[in-house]
């Protein structure tokens, strides 16, 4: 009994154990992270509660905003939270040759649209005109590093009086002058120097060399007073002769004649007897072997060799060679001329100065029109570990860019934000349904000054353009019927028989809804002159009745009998120069004359009623003579007036 008690006990204790294991089991294996990962190995390991796991961003990724890199375990077995902390970034900046990274613009990361600028060393100075900044751009990777350094100029490095010096390549930093002297001087001092660093600055490394002549040795001959001036001998540097002894020293061969050295005459030799003087430097040239001495005996050949960067002329076989007159021959001999740059490549460009591409020559390069030049305008073939290459590679011919189109109201360009517009492009414009474009649709990219660019012509406008159909007073619009036209429409218009029209008969709609030029007119062709006598009463347009002269039609004689007629009747007829243009209450001559007309005829009606009213009152007068008469008068010529009786009386 008590054994199952202990058992059961043990069972229990267990379980708990089981149980409590359970709540405090492990987290599992860390949250995993895109940019960053665990800075230990965590693969195999277990982590219970309490265990904290910290993280490190991969390359080119950086904890920029200073957020949490830590991870623990919880007692839930759970991981705390924690979210993405690495952002990308640029790598540290190039190194640039000749230049240091500006130390306020160092950092740990670089995100996208960062800068960093350079400054050149103490031997270098910045090139005007060019920027010493690159960017972080948006992919992560930093913009070309232009060449904005050249190297400070030592000046002019001297030459040495009677000597001249030898510019290998050009007077900047690094730069390398060699010294040489004149025929019948030796050179003493270095035979060349450098362009160096000299604190803040640059200075030649030597001063030029001095160049010293050449002093010929001393030689004495005796001569026998026997001895005939035709005596051949063999001489040296110095040769003593007595009577008829010779001592012979071997040397060139040479004419000695009693006149020129009497017996005890001394006589100083020049160079014309016994060996040669070292030779001259000869350019861009050194001996294959061994060193320059002071002397070679006669027969004596040398041969050299180009230095780096310098190629043997073909045809030229380079040795010099120690002649019977102690000169050397040949007397000046050029051996090498510098090795040539490869061609420069310049896309959208080219080289418009030098066509000697030789060490030492100088190319400026020229970029095509439409084309701006970003960085140096030059370079200098030059030699750079033995290799002779252009110490600047050449700029970028860059398309002249402009600025994106303007925008307009109501349309809108084709430019979507995307892309530049360089030298030559076009952009075209489009405006908005029931608008009208106004100016030229197409915008072309030019220059003026050859760097910049610009719109050759302003942007268009998109406008509401209809002008109604016009209205010509005896005049007809040549097109179908149309209530009103768009932008730049066309209409010709023409007038009836007998009118002539004043102005363009054609016209176009113009941007302000308006035709151009205006509507022209019809005019009558006969011209009448008024004149003012008498004051009328007319009625306006509006209703009002304003008072002012009447004109009364003056008749030349040309004028025709009916026309007379109308102004004996009072027809009041507007002047031709009168006519209002372009309205509706226009004269109309032809209503007139036929007004006229009629008028006359009611006229004569009226007046031949009248008289035979009278003819028949007569007769009855005469037939009833005993009544009383009634006698009237006849207001001729005045049709508006009624007949008046003069008398009433009853009989």
């Amino acid at each position: 009994m008590l054994e199952f008690s202990l058992t059961s006990v043990a069972r229990r204790f267990l379980v708990f154990f089981a149980l409590l294991s359970g709540i405090q089991g492990d987290c599992g294996a860390p949250p995993k992270l895109i940019n960053a990962i665990p800075k230990v190995d965590i693969h195999g390991k277990s982590f219970p509660p309490g265990t904290t796991v910290i993280y490190k961003c991969l390359d080119n990724f950086y904890n920029i905003h200073a957020k949490s890199d830590v991870v623990t375990c919880l007692a839930e077995s759970k991981w705390t939270n924690i979210e993405e902390f690495c952002e990308r970034s640029c790598l540290d900046p190039p190194r640039v040759q000749f230049a240091n990274m500006r130390e306020e613009d160092k950092q740990s990361y670089y995100t996208a649209g960062t800068t960093v600028t350079y400054i050149c060393r103490n031997t270098h100075s910045i090139i005007p005109g060019i920027d010493s900044v690159i960017t972080c751009l948006d992919n992560y990777t930093w913009t070309a590093v232009p060449v904005f350094c050249k190297g400070k100029s030592c000046g002019d490095p001297g030459s040495p009086p009677n000597g001249k010096a030898i510019i290998l390549t050009d007077l900047l930093y690094l730069a390398r002058v060699n010294f040489t002297c004149d025929d019948g001087y030796t050179l003493i001092g270095s035979p060349s120097t450098r362009c160096l660093r000299k604190g803040d600055g640059v200075k030649w490394q030597n001063k030029p060399p001095v160049c010293e002549r050449i002093i010929a040795s001393t030689m004495t001959a005796t001569f026998s007073s026997g001895q005939t001036k035709t005596d051949v001998i063999s001489i040296g540097p110095t040769v003593k002769l007595s009577g008829d002894a010779t001592t012979h020293i071997p040397a060139t061969t040479a004419l000695i004649t009693p006149t020129a050295f009497a017996s005890g005459q001394t006589e100083k030799d020049d160079k014309s007897l016994g060996d040669c003087n070292r030779p001259e430097r000869i350019p861009h040239a050194e001996l294959r072997s061994g060193e320059l001495k002071d002397t070679y005996p006669v027969g004596t050949t040398l041969t050299y060799r180009c230095i780096p960067g310098y190629e043997l002329i073909r045809g030229i076989i380079p040795r010099i060679t120690c002649t019977g007159t102690s000169t050397w021959s040949p007397e000046a001999p050029e051996f090498c001329q510098g090795k040539r740059c490869a061609p420069p490549d310049l896309e959208n460009g080219r080289v418009t100065t030098s066509t000697d591409y030789r060490l030492g020559a100088e190319i400026t390069f020229t970029c095509d029109f439409g084309f701006r030049l970003i960085g140096r305008n030059s370079a200098r073939c030059t030699l750079a570990g033995g290799v002779v290459a252009w110490d600047y590679q050449g700029p970028l011919c860059q398309r002249i860019p402009c600025f994106p189109p303007p925008e307009i109201d109501n349309g809108s360009s084709d430019y979507d934000g995307s892309r530049d517009y360089d030298y030559g492009q076009v952009a075209t414009y489009t405006c908005q349904p029931s608008f009208t474009l106004i100016g030229s649709k197409n915008l072309v990219c030019t220059t003026k000054d050859g760097k910049n660019g610009e719109w050759d012509k302003p942007a268009p406008e998109c406008k509401v353009v209809s002008c109604r159909r016009p209205e010509i007073a005896n005049g007809n619009v040549l097109s179908p019927f149309q209530a009103s036209y768009p932008y730049d429409h066309s209409l010709t218009l023409n007038c009836n028989e007998g009118y002539t029209l004043t102005g363009s008969n054609i016209i176009k709609c113009g941007a302000d809804s308006q035709w151009k030029p205006s509507v022209p007119t019809c005019l009558f062709g006969t011209t009448i002159t008024t004149t003012t006598t008498t004051t009328t009463t007319t009625t306006s347009s509006e209703g009002e009745t304003p008072s002012g002269p009447a004109t009364v039609p003056t008749v030349s004689p040309t004028e025709s009998r009916e026309e007379t007629t109308k102004h004996e009747i009072g027809t009041t007829l507007s002047p031709v120069s009168d006519v209002p243009k372009d309205d509706s209450g226009s004269v109309n001559y032809i209503a007139i004359s036929v007004g006229a007309v009629v008028g006359v005829l009611v006229l004569i009606a009226i007046v031949v009623i009248a008289l035979k009213y009278r003819a028949r009152h007569n007769e009855k007068g005469k037939i009833n003579t005993s009544g009383p008469t009634k006698p009237y008068d006849v207001v001729p010529q005045n049709p508006d007036i009624a007949l008046e009786e003069k008398s009433t009386q009853n009989v």
